[in-house]
């Protein structure tokens, strides 16, 4: 009889297990996207990561056009070569394509690919645009990455920015465990979302690479 029951039991748990497994999942996925919309009067969108689906912009500025602030880093050895366009120009000319006009477009420099530095431009900006607000638009899995990055930058000025992660139409928080892509986004946001939590900022390598004084230490 106490076999039988333990052959219950561990049916029981296994059964529990695979009907649950989803949700928690799903929960897992959850605890790594933040969407803080205050409601109030935006005034501008700000790309904050890479990679972001162009198609998904444009709707969201369509829909309702405001300024479009893109970062633009220290050009990589590719770029400095003039062979690769950098990323904020290749954004620049496929939003265009997609009908936002020149106008709506600026450009913000940031010192290197750091999303700290990216906030630190991005705080340079609210502080010379005092009557805007914005709306950061990131991958998905990287929005509470992000608004915790901004809640550390901004201080007082963080109740300006509010952050979207914008959906991949490869995968969401209901199935992101059947894609490569979306097991890779969801390590890579748990990851630095761990990170950023417990050490904060790390140091950032130098990306500035200069191909004269490369040629000048060669024998």
């Amino acid at each position: 009889m106490k076999l039988r029951w333990r052959w219950w039991l561990t049916g029981a748990f296994f059964l529990t297990a695979f009907v649950a497994h989803r949700a928690l999942l799903r929960w897992s996925a959850g605890t790594l996207v933040t969407e803080n919309l205050s409601h109030q009067a935006t005034t501008a969108y700000a790309v904050f990561d890479g990679d972001l689906e162009h198609d998904r912009i444009a709707v969201l500025y369509h829909s309702a056009p405001h300024s479009l602030l893109l970062i633009s880093h220290p050009p990589r050895r590719l770029e400095v070569a003039g062979l690769r366009l950098n990323r904020a120009t290749t954004d620049r000319m496929a939003l265009e394509v997609r009908g936002i006009p020149t106008r709506a477009i600026q450009v913000i420099s940031s010192k290197s690919e750091s999303t700290w530095n990216d906030a630190r431009s991005l705080a340079a900006w609210l502080l010379a645009h005092p009557g805007d607000r914005v709306v950061v638009l990131c991958k998905r899995f990287n929005s509470r990455n992000q608004r915790l990055i901004l809640d550390r930058v901004l201080g007082d000025n963080a109740s300006r920015v509010d952050v979207v992660g914008l959906l991949d139409s490869r995968y969401d928080e209901s199935n992101w465990w059947q894609r490569k892509e979306g097991a890779i986004a969801f390590q890579s946001g748990l990851t630095l979302l761990m990170y950023n939590w417990i050490a904060g900022e790390g140091e950032t390598p130098d990306s500035s690479w200069d191909p004269d004084a490369y040629e000048r230490t060669l024998p």
